[in-house]
């Protein structure tokens, strides 16, 4: 499912001109915070009280429930998605979480989807067919905050959770839900919980003041890095390199790339996961999902030029994501394709490239001993 790829974790740049800009919460925050509010009610009679979420990084946001419902044994409020300043098409909307009690002993929480969330139906996305578009983060959010009220209240029965979001079919329409195979609603995103404004000039400026830091600070390297994940990947392989050499560049891989060459820095390297890397591979000078789609045809070019043979090659022409693609060759535990992707990165770029699982393990790398490709 697309997401937003702002991860947790201790900052490692300052971020000037983002101060300027006014940040939100995610619709996962949202759903955790609805569901977290129905069982303050349901267990502690809260009357549906501003509700403490508990976030990911273990700070808390503070959101006021709407439209509250009861009945026996079960309770459903919203959430008011604020998006602050990034422009995103779920803002304003409300996402409801609605807690069916059972008292049978079991302490099991189990996720559902209601209406207005949509339904995965095809392969290569973070959750099988058939599953709600509920992502990982925003579920285990939803259920560590379950789980808090469950034990202030001593309570040792199972609950249900059903997210539904009322506008939600018709805010699907103007996203790439469709697309991806997800059908009848929106996702339910989020990996911190909040959303960190997105302008192209405070992004832009940002970067570079992130760059002069790391030349003023005697960096002769650089680590250019889509997101937090795998710029918290990045700082495991070199562990002992100051911490202003590692660069949150988003989306905006070429303005990074030319910007750090500008500095004459000794070394470029990027640091990125499959989707991303193959968009920069591709050309793509900003890789966000809006700007840039993945070329399923340039992808099965590069497999055949690899030595790849047709069945694989016919794989491809029949994926619909790049996970699907990436699934495909860490299952066979085949690294020849993800070794030729670096390498012609590397070589086409000048920059040394590392390529990152989404567990952050390192799969590929353009300097590795024996490796073909140039580090810049």
């Amino acid at each position: 499912m697309p997401s937003d790829s702002r991860e947790t974790g201790k900052s490692h740049q300052p971020h000037p001109r983002r101060l300027h800009l006014r940040p939100g919460y995610t619709t996962g925050s949202c759903a955790a915070a609805a569901a977290r509010a129905c069982v303050e009610q349901l267990l502690l009679h809260k009357g549906f009280a501003p509700t403490s979420l508990l976030l990911p990084s273990g700070e808390r946001l503070v959101l006021q429930p709407v439209n509250p419902r009861m009945g026996e044994g079960w309770a459903g409020c919203g959430i008011i998605k604020d998006a602050g300043d990034d422009p995103d098409v779920t803002d304003g909307i409300e996402i409801r979480a609605r807690i069916t009690l059972n008292s049978q002993p079991g302490n099991d929480i189990r996720i559902a989807g209601g209406d207005g969330v949509g339904r995965i139906t095809k392969e290569g996305l973070e959750l099988p067919p058939g599953e709600p578009a509920i992502n990982p983060v925003p579920r285990r959010m939803i259920r560590d905050n379950v789980r808090e009220i469950l034990k202030e209240a001593n309570y040792a029965g199972s609950v249900i959770v059903e997210i539904s979001v009322p506008q939600g079919e018709l805010t699907a329409v103007k996203t790439i839900n469709a697309r991806l195979g997800i059908v009848g609603g929106i996702s339910i995103l989020g990996t911190t919980g909040l959303v960190e404004p997105v302008s192209a000039l405070a992004w832009q400026d940002t970067i570079v003041a992130c760059l002069k830091v790391a030349k003023a600070s005697g960096c002769e390297r650089v680590v250019l890095s889509p997101g937090r994940s795998s710029e918290a990947a990045a700082i495991k392989v070199f562990p002992h390199w100051p911490h202003e050499a590692f660069i949150l560049m988003g989306d905006y891989a070429g303005f990074s790339l030319d910007a750090a060459r500008k500095f004459g820095f000794r070394q470029i390297i990027i640091s990125a996961q499959f989707a991303k890397l193959v968009k920069i591979a591709q050309g793509c000078i900003h890789t966000h999902v809006h700007h840039s789609t993945l070329d399923m045809a340039w992808l099965s070019a590069s497999a055949q030029q690899a030595g790849y043979g047709q069945e694989t090659l016919a794989f491809i022409s029949r994926a619909h994501t790049a996970r699907q693609v990436y699934q495909y060759f860490r299952q066979r535990s085949d690294g020849l394709f993800f070794s030729t992707l670096v390498d012609r990165i590397s070589r086409d770029l000048g920059v040394r490239c590392i390529l990152f699982s989404y567990e952050g393990e390192k799969i590929a790398d353009s300097q590795e001993e024996g490796r073909g490709g140039r580090a810049g």
